[in-house]
């Protein structure tokens, strides 16, 4: 991720949400939206995949793991007002 001036408005469609699940197994429901908002799908985006595992117990390993292979944008003040406030 690179850091960015400018608040990305599309992360914010997520980001304004962020509070609303602090807590282990909380959930959010929001609006859909088209993944292109956050620049994820182009035609140009190569993507990478891994074998991973769930990330909440009981973590069987059986989730494939895709990652845009790109370089994203997020401002400092997005990053520092939504995830230094969540608990671990």
């Amino acid at each position: 991720i690179n850091e960015d001036p400018e608040q990305t408005a599309p992360l914010n469609m997520i980001f304004d949400h962020i509070d609303d699940v602090k807590e282990p197994r909380t959930t959010k429901n929001i609006e859909p939206f088209a993944l292109t908002i956050l620049e994820v799908v182009d035609a140009k985006i190569s993507f990478l995949t891994y074998l991973g595992s769930l990330t909440t117990p009981p973590c069987y390993e059986v989730v494939i793991w895709i990652i845009p292979n790109f370089i994203a944008s997020v401002s400092t003040s997005q990053v520092t007002s939504q995830f230094s406030q969540m608990s671990s």
